[in-house]
């Protein structure tokens, strides 16, 4: 039998406990950088987020959970800043925020409708709130 690593000789993988012996943090360290994506936990061991990264930087899909395990935001990083759509959600998976980003400069057209929320305008992003009301997460406000 053939036995074998999955690291690379410049990976190392890195795990991190909490004081109650339970997963706290899960991932890779290559070349001296955070690479690839990394899960974290609470001291429950429920999910705590999901995030990739390039090199150190957040860069790619990520999740981040409530501590009762609920989804609360998903998204995607650029070079560490938000970038296309992120959807923030309340306590019992409602939807409470839909935002959609741009790099800062970047001009065209930004097709959106929606129902009953309020749009708010900033220079790379627009943001749709629901407030106290939230919708069901899988509702289509974007076209």
């Amino acid at each position: 039998s053939k036995t074998g690593s999955i690291m690379k000789s410049n990976q190392t993988l890195c795990v991190e406990l909490w004081p109650n012996g339970r997963l706290k943090s899960l991932g890779v360290i290559e070349s001296g950088q955070i690479n690839g994506h990394v899960q974290g936990f609470r001291t429950t061991g429920a999910p705590d987020y999901l995030q990739h990264f390039s090199s150190g930087i957040s860069n790619g899909p990520y999740q981040f959970y409530f501590s009762n395990g609920q989804l609360e935001e998903v998204g995607t990083f650029r070079d560490g800043n938000n970038y296309g759509i992120t959807e923030q959600f309340s306590e019992d998976g409602g939807l409470r925020r839909k935002s959609i980003h741009r790099r800062p400069g970047l001009g065209g057209l930004w097709p959106i409708k929606y129902e009953g929320g309020v749009l708010t305008v900033r220079k790379s992003s627009f943001e749709l709130s629901y407030g106290s009301q939230t919708t069901h997460p899988h509702a289509n406000h974007w076209q």
